[in-house]
C-alpha cells in the first residue's frame, strides 16, 4: 500500500503534541479540565486545540488518529479476528469495557501483525506497513484513525469498505486478507504494494498512449468484476489505483464503495462524496438513486482524461466551483490540453465523460471492450463529436447564453470572452434571439415598471420583514411607485408569490431557489442553523436526535427546506418524529425534544427563549457531504447565546446565504432602485450584517438578474 504521508508544521507539531498529552490525562483518573488544560498553552493554539478536544471532524479526526498512536503490549491480547473470506459474513462486536491506547509502530495487534511503519493517513483510516508473524509475509494493515473513539457510523463505514474490497477477487484490485477488532481498535489487513499510485507516476510525466489504454483496460476490468458483484466504487482517482513494481495497476480504497442493491447509503459523513474533479454530475449534485454503474464509467473517463492530459477535466479555485464545473461545463477534449493526446484515446474519454449517463458506455465491460479493440488496431465503436455539436458546446459556454439558459459559466476562456465583447457579439445575438423565440418565447425581455411595487416579505416578526420594511421607502422614492410589503408564511410563500406574478420582489433561503423562472436581485445574509435541545433532553450532537421529537419550523418557510436537507446529510430524516411550529410552539410543549430552525443571528424571539437556561444549541459539525451545496461551514460565536453554547470557541454549525430574489422580466430600473436600497439600509441599527457587494460580485455561479450583474460587478 502506497500512500503520501505529507509534511507538518512546527505549529502542528505542537498542537498534535498537546492533543496527546490530554489524551494521556484523559486516560487517568481524573479527567483534565478544558479551560485549564488550554491556558497551559500559547493564545496562538488554543483555538486549533480546542477543535481538536472538542470532536472537530476537519482536525480532531487527524489528530486523534496520530496522538493515540501508543504501544500495546505484544501478544498480550486476545484476538477477536474474522478471517479471509468469513470476514465479509460479520463483524465483531464492539467492545464497552475501556481500552489501552492504539497500537503503533514498532508494536503488534491481534498477536500477529507486526506494525513496522506509517505509510498513509487519512480523514477515516491510517495504513501501516506490517508483518504477519503466522506467514513470514509483507501486508498493509488499515485501521479507523479514531481508534476506539470511533463511533457506529465510522465503525459502519469502515465495514462498509472492507467488506466491498474483499467481496471481489481480482488480479487489479488489492486483496484483503483478514477483517478483525483488535482491545476496540478495528482493522483489516491487505496486499502490500511496493511501488506508487498512479497520480505520482502520471506527474513524472506522460505516457505512451499503449501504456495508458492498458492501464485504463486493467482498471475498468477490476470495477467490472466488482459491478458484477453489486459493488459501485464511487471514488475512483488516480491517487487510488496504486502501481506496483511489476507495472500492474491495483485498484483500492474501497472507503466510499456501496452495495448497489442495499438500502443502506454510507454517505452521511467524512468523505463521503468522493472527490469532485472526478465526480460524476449526478454525484456531484446529489443524487443518489441516479448513481450507478455508468457513475463509475464516468470517474473512469476522469482518471483516462489526467492519463492523457496530466490534469483533471475540471479544476477550479474551489470544491464548490469544481463542482458546479461538473454539474454546468464540458470538458475540455484532450486534444485541446495536448495536441499530441492519441485521437481514438480521446474520443473514448470524451464519451465516458458524457453529462448524460445514457450517452456514455453502459457498463465498465463495455468499455474494457472498447479498448481491446483500440488495442488491437481495430475501429473504436465511440464516436466523437460532431463539428456542429462542438460547436453548439463551445457557444453555450459563452456566460451570456449560459445566462439566458439558466445555467453557469464557471470558468470562461479568453476566446469566450473575446467573443462576448468583440465581434461575434452579433452572432451571439442571433443564438440568443433563436433561443429566446424557438425555446423560451417571452423570456429575457425587460417589463415595464409596475403601478404598484409588492414584496413578499415572510412572517411580520422576522428579519424578512425588517428588512423590507427597510427598502420599502426607499424604493417607492427611487421609483415614483407605491411599495406594499406583504406578510407570507416563508420562503416559500415567496416563491409561491413571485412565480404566480403576485410579487415583484421577494426573500428567498437558498434551498428555495430553483428552476429558471426567478434570478438574484443580491444575495443578503447568512442564517445559521441552529439545533436547539432542552438541556434535559440528553442530545449532545445532533446524531442524538435520533429516535426524538423535533419541530422544523412553518411547512411554508425555506427554513423548514433547510432543516430538512440538513436531516437527509446526516442520514435522520426517516428516523425523528416531525412536528410543524415555531419557537413559540416548541418551548411550550415538553414533549418535543428539540428543534432546527435557520434563521439570523439573535432575532428576537428566539434570544429570549435560549437566555431562559433551559435549552442548549447543539453543535452541527460539517462533515463534507455535498449532497447540499448550499450549506457551508460555520461557528455561532457565544455572545450571540452565551447561556445556551457551552464553549467559549462557539457552537459550529452550517449556514446558508438568503436572497433578494425576482423574475428575470423584472423592470431593470426598479432591480437597480432595489438594490441601492438594500445596501443603503444597511447603515441602519438592527439590520443585519449584510454579505459584502465585492463579496457577491464574486459568485459568478448564481442566476443573477442582468441589471444585478452588472451593478455587482461595476459598482
Amino acid at each position: 500500500m502506497n500512500a503520501s504521508t505529507g509534511s507538518h508544521s512546527s505549529s502542528d507539531d505542537l498542537i498534535d503534541a498537546a492533543f496527546a498529552e490530554f489524551l494521556r490525562r484523559s486516560d487517568g483518573p481524573v479527567p483534565p479540565d478544558i479551560e485549564s488544560f488550554l491556558l497551559e498553552y500559547p493564545v496562538e493554539l488554543r483555538p486549533a486545540l480546542r477543535a481538536a478536544i472538542d470532536g472537530d471532524e476537519s482536525v480532531g479526526r487527524a489528530m486523534r488518529a496520530q496522538a493515540r498512536a501508543s504501544v500495546c503490549e505484544e501478544g498480550g491480547a486476545q484476538e477477536r479476528a474474522v478471517l479471509d473470506e468469513g470476514a465479509t459474513r460479520s463483524w465483531p462486536d464492539r467492545g464497552a469495557a475501556a481500552r489501552p491506547p492504539a497500537p503503533g509502530v514498532g508494536q503488534c495487534i491481534a498477536g500477529e501483525y507486526e506494525l513496522l511503519e506509517l505509510i498513509g493517513r487519512g480523514g477515516m483510516g491510517v495504513v501501516y506497513r506490517a508483518r504477519q508473524r503466522s506467514l513470514d509475509r509483507i501486508v498493509a494493515v488499515k485501521m479507523i484513525a479514531t481508534g476506539r473513539l470511533a463511533d457506529d457510523e465510522d465503525i459502519a463505514r469502515f465495514r462498509a469498505e472492507a467488506q466491498a474490497a474483499a467481496r471481489v477477487d481480482h488480479p487489479n484490485i488489492v486483496a484483503v486478507y483478514q477483517v478483525g477488532e483488535f482491545e476496540g481498535h478495528h482493522f483489516y489487513a491487505m496486499d502490500f504494494v511496493e511501488g506508487t499510485d498512479l497520480a505520482r507516476r502520471r506527474a513524472q510525466g506522460a505516457m505512451p498512449a499503449r501504456r495508458v489504454a492498458t492501464y485504463l483496460r486493467a482498471i475498468a476490468d477490476a470495477i467490472d468484476a466488482a459491478h458484477e458483484r453489486g459493488i459501485l466504487h464511487r471514488d475512483l482517482k488516480p491517487a487510488n489505483i496504486l502501481i506496483d513494481a511489476d507495472d500492474r495497476p491495483l485498484v483500492g480504497d474501497f472507503g466510499l464503495a456501496k452495495l448497489a442493491a442495499s438500502a443502506r447509503n454510507l454517505t452521511t459523513s467524512g468523505r463521503a462524496m468522493g472527490t469532485p474533479a472526478y465526480m460524476p454530475p449526478e454525484q456531484a449534485a446529489g443524487k443518489w438513486a441516479e448513481v450507478a454503474r455508468t457513475s463509475d464509467v464516468y470517474s473512469l473517463g476522469a482518471v483516462l482524461y489526467v492519463m492523457l492530459t496530466g490534469q483533471p477535466p475540471f479544476r477550479g479555485s474551489s470544491d464548490l466551483d469544481t463542482l458546479l464545473a461538473v454539474l454546468h461545463q464540458e470538458p475540455a477534449p484532450p486534444r485541446d490540453v495536448d495536441p499530441s493526446v492519441d485521437a481514438d484515446l480521446a474520443t473514448i474519454c470524451m464519451k465516458c465523460l458524457r453529462k448524460q449517463a445514457s450517452e456514455r458506455y453502459p457498463t465498465a465491460r463495455a468499455l474494457v471492450e472498447d479498448i481491446d479493440r483500440y488495442l488491437r488496431g481495430e475501429p473504436i465503436h465511440a464516436r466523437p463529436r460532431s463539428a456542429w455539436s462542438r460547436a453548439a458546446r463551445w457557444v453555450r459556454d459563452i456566460p451570456i447564453v449560459a445566462a439566458i439558459e439558466g445555467r453557469y459559466s464557471v470558468a470562461p476562456t479568453r476566446g469566450h470572452r473575446r467573443a462576448q465583447a468583440g465581434i461575434m457579439l452579433a452572432v451571439i445575438g442571433l443564438i440568443v434571439a433563436i433561443v429566446l423565440v424557438a425555446r423560451q418565447p417571452g423570456r429575457g425581455a425587460s417589463a415595464p415598471m409596475p403601478r404598484r411595487i409588492v414584496v413578499a416579505a415572510g412572517r411580520s416578526d422576522g428579519v424578512y420583514h425588517a428588512l423590507s420594511r427597510a427598502i420599502e421607502s426607499r424604493i417607492a422614492a427611487e421609483t415614483g411607485r407605491d411599495v406594499d410589503v406583504v406578510a407570507t408564511g416563508g420562503s416559500m410563500d415567496n416563491l409561491t408569490e413571485l412565480l404566480a406574478g403576485r410579487a415583484h420582489l421577494g426573500w428567498l433561503q437558498a434551498a428555495a431557489l430553483h428552476g429558471d423562472e426567478l434570478c438574484v436581485v443580491a444575495p443578503a445574509y447568512y442564517e445559521y442553523v441552529h439545533v436547539i435541545a432542552r438541556r434535559d433532553a440528553g442530545i449532545a450532537r445532533i446524531n442524538d436526535l435520533a429516535g426524538k421529537t423535533v419541530r422544523l419550523g412553518d411547512a411554508h418557510s425555506g427554513s423548514r427546506l433547510t432543516a430538512e436537507a440538513v436531516l437527509a446529510q446526516y442520514a435522520l430524516g426517516g428516523a425523528v418524529t416531525i412536528r410543524d411550529g415555531d419557537w413559540v410552539a416548541f418551548a411550550a410543549d415538553p414533549s418535543s425534544h428539540a428543534a432546527i430552525w435557520t434563521v439570523g443571528l439573535q432575532p428576537q424571539g428566539l434570544r429570549a427563549m435560549l437566555d431562559s437556561g433551559a435549552f442548549v444549541l447543539v453543535p452541527v459539525v460539517s462533515d463534507g457531504d455535498a449532497a447540499n451545496r448550499t450549506l457551508e461551514p460555520a461557528v455561532i460565536p457565544r455572545s450571540a447565546y452565551p447561556r445556551a453554547i457551552d464553549g467559549a470557541a462557539g457552537c459550529p454549525t452550517l449556514r446558508t446565504p438568503a436572497f433578494l430574489v425576482t423574475a428575470r422580466s423584472t423592470s431593470e430600473r426598479l432591480v437597480t432602485a432595489a438594490l441601492a436600497a438594500l445596501y443603503d439600509s444597511a447603515r441602519e441599527p438592527g439590520m443585519p450584517e449584510l454579505i459584502p457587494r465585492e463579496v457577491a460580485a464574486t459568485w459568478t455561479f448564481l442566476p443573477w438578474h442582468a441589471a444585478s450583474r452588472a451593478f455587482h460587478e461595476h459598482p
